[in-house]
């Protein structure tokens, strides 16, 4: 690897840790307080969404407080016969196990999930339970069986019209093609697909930057080391810290 290579490499690893996360975590905890005001008055399908959407969003931080609100989302949408209820329960379900690393029975879970949605018009919820099976694949060394849900999984969303999900999932293919595949080219591709869907959808600048890093590594790999510089520096424009700005500089000794 020359030393522009590794300059272009090192400077990746200084975007992806040093994203910041703290305006997800006041819109997080601003969100979840909202609900947890709202949820002693809800009733019925109501109740069941929203004891889901906070079990949702404690599955990967806390999940045993997650199990409980989950646990009641499924008995009561179970008791309502509400479907869509049922099958959120389940997905979260997935991903409180998930979160534990118990990788079995979270593809139980999730293929519940997606055995409800089917027989709904529930697109976007597929969707995400489609997307979680293909990331236990993955990780489990299955890279054959976690292709095989992508198809679908972009056609959801595009018939959904959910356009930052679809950006995510090209997000995730080019880091598949960056991390495990090699294929610089195809990753340039897929990446290139999901930057435009964020500056279309107007995305926070932080996850812009996350992006623009990625195509980076995938140009300096496919050796294109000017659009990989160009892609680097624009990156930076979408972040705030300067301890990133003075670490690039560092960097610039492999240039």
């Amino acid at each position: 690897m020359t030393k522009k290579m590794k300059g272009f490499f090192t400077l990746f690893l200084i975007l992806l840790i040093n994203v910041s996360f703290a305006a997800d975590l006041f819109d997080f905890e601003k969100e979840y307080d909202s609900l947890a005001q709202v949820l002693p008055f809800a009733t019925g399908t109501e109740r069941v969404d929203i004891l889901c959407e906070m079990a949702y969003m404690l599955a990967p931080w806390e999940p045993q407080q997650s199990q409980p609100l989950v646990d009641e989302a499924l008995s009561l949408a179970d008791e309502l016969n509400y479907q869509i209820g049922i099958g959120k329960a389940y997905q979260i379900k997935g991903d409180i196990t998930y979160f534990n690393n118990d990788y079995i029975k979270a593809m139980d879970y999730y293929n519940r999930a997606v055995s409800i949605f089917r027989e709904t018009d529930e697109t976007f919820m597929l969707a995400k339970s489609l997307g979680q099976i293909s990331t236990i694949y993955l990780k489990t060394g299955n890279t054959e069986k976690s292709w095989e849900n992508i198809p679908e999984i972009i056609a959801l969303y595009e018939k959904s019209q959910d356009l930052d999900e679809l950006s995510t999932v090209y997000y995730a293919l080019g880091y598949f093609h960056n991390t495990f595949s090699k294929d610089a080219e195809e990753a340039i591709r897929v990446l290139k697909k999901a930057l435009k869907l964020f500056l279309q959808e107007k995305m926070p600048g932080r996850y812009i930057g996350s992006y623009s890093s990625s195509l980076a590594l995938a140009y300096a790999m496919n050796g294109q080391a000017d659009s990989a510089s160009i892609h680097y520096y624009r990156a930076l424009n979408f972040y705030n810290d300067s301890i990133i700005a003075e670490r690039v500089l560092k960097t610039e000794i492999f240039f």
